[in-house]
């Protein structure tokens, strides 16, 4: 049996935590690297999509901003990206169905947002 795959990334960061395009570059990277593939809609278009929270929108209880929220529908699982740019700090996670490698990630993550601190987890699923 393979045991899917999933990376908990929670990091301190300096840089591009208020970007969109950023963030969607970052993913389709991540997707990229790690062979997994995003899910094509009959329209042709992809499942991925991007929101910027920003300091004078008025926010629900139950949300916080600023910062940028990317999902990606992946045919293995999904991807979450999550920055918070008031504390600096990136949250991504992948499930994956399929096991990946996951050697090449903090320097991906590092690259893009310049990671200062982090905690990983790599759990292998049943």
């Amino acid at each position: 049996m393979v045991a899917p795959t999933h990376y908990i990334f929670d990091g301190i960061c300096s840089k591009n935590l208020d970007s969109i395009i950023v963030a969607e570059e970052f993913v389709r990277e991540v997707v990229e690297t790690l062979g997994l593939h995003i899910v094509v809609r009959s329209d042709g278009s992809e499942v991925i999509d991007s929101l910027l929270f920003k300091e004078d929108e008025e926010l629900g209880p139950d949300q916080f901003g600023p910062g940028v929220s990317c999902l990606a529908l992946i045919s293995e699982s999904n991807i979450a990206l999550h920055t918070r740019t008031w504390e600096g700090k990136v949250n991504l996670d992948i499930f994956s169905c399929r096991p990946f490698e996951s050697s090449n990630l903090f320097e991906i993550v590092h690259r893009y947002f310049n990671v200062t601190r982090t905690d990983r987890s790599l759990l292998l699923r049943r």
